[in-house]
């Protein structure tokens, strides 16, 4: 998209310098939380809730969430992304949720550039 609007975009914005630099921090940040929220532990539990919970000391907290494709539960749990390849829960939901706002800003800058 950006190559291929960028001599009409430069002209509308009076410089094409600043229309590569809009597409590189918007592209720059999606990329970046999408890499954060793929890498970031979703948020499972510790090695000390774990052994309570297995030996039957202690509950799971409540929105806790075990999968048996996960090693452990996930605090806060709300789903598992196909898109990043991760479980998506209390450490890495905000930075999802802001990864999904730059996606939704890329599709539109894409939509009205057409």
């Amino acid at each position: 998209m950006g190559s291929v609007h960028r001599d009409l975009f430069g002209k509308l914005l009076g410089s094409k310098a600043m229309y590569d630099a809009f597409l590189l921090g918007l592209y720059g940040v999606t990329f970046g939380l999408m890499t954060y929220t793929a890498l970031r532990d979703p948020g499972m539990i510790n090695n000390a809730m774990l052994s309570r919970w297995m030996s039957g000391e202690a509950e799971l907290p409540k929105r806790t969430y075990r999968d048996d494709n996960c090693e452990r539960p996930i605090l806060r749990y709300d789903h598992y992304c196909r898109w990043i390849n991760n479980w998506i829960g209390l450490y890495n939901h905000r930075e999802f949720i802001v990864m999904a706002l730059f996606l939704s800003i890329v599709a539109l800058a894409g939509i009205l550039a057409d």
